[in-house]
């Protein structure tokens, strides 16, 4: 589980929650805090993790930041009573508001889990769940010196780099980054065979991530 933080020295460092035991009806957590240029871990007791928190690093990250040239950074979407397997996009955008590139961030998990929804959502099929291999991540957002940025998943556990072009060096068979006309184009063709669901639509994205991960 991760919060990100600006050092005084101007780094950037992440809270980790490693372990959290309840007892006598409460929760004991233990930190430690990730740097993110150097990957020095540096452990914290259980008892002082939020007293180092509070007095040495201050929270970082925002939904909506700026590039040196005034182009805007931001997460485009909103929540929803029923449940979206991809409600929130990256978005860069022109001074005047334009769109110029938009891209979701995917994870795409070995096994299936089981997603708990609304069975009277239209999406649902008049079902209380389905099979989940990918979603959208989602998280905040810090902008470097060099034009590049850090995101973070709130409550998650994956940290990337990304440039103005929302693009990573780093590499993993879990992470997919997807420009958004492809996801839309996904449901626009399954809404028209009428077979658009919470179901059909995760299947054939994670299909579709599954041919671009072998470079078909």
């Amino acid at each position: 589980m991760f919060s990100g933080y600006v050092n005084p020295d101007g780094g950037i460092s992440f809270l980790i929650i490693t372990d959290r035991k309840r007892i006598n009806g409460s929760y004991e957590a233990k930190f430690s805090s990730l740097d993110f240029f150097s990957g020095e871990i540096t452990k914290f007791k259980s008892d002082d993790g939020a007293k180092n928190r509070k007095n040495i690093i201050s929270y970082l990250g925002g939904k909506a930041l700026s590039f040196s040239d005034g182009l805007k950074l931001k997460f485009d979407g909103y929540g929803h009573n029923c449940y979206r397997s991809f409600p929130f996009r990256l978005q860069v955008r022109a001074k005047n508001g334009d769109i110029l590139v938009s891209k979701y961030l995917i994870y795409m998990r070995d096994t299936p889990r089981i997603r708990d929804v609304t069975s009277y959502c239209e999406m649902a099929d008049g079902k209380d769940s389905f099979n989940e291999s990918v979603e959208s991540m989602y998280g905040s957002i810090v902008m470097l010196q060099d034009d590049t940025f850090v995101f973070f998943e709130n409550g998650g556990n994956m940290i990337l780099r990304l440039d103005k072009n929302l693009e990573t060096k780093f590499k993993s068979k879990h992470l997919f980054i997807v420009n958004a006309d492809v996801i839309d184009g996904i449901e626009k063709v399954l809404s028209k065979k009428g077979n658009l669901n919470f179901q059909s639509l995760n299947d054939a994205v994670a299909d579709y991530l599954k041919i671009l991960g072998k470079g078909e």
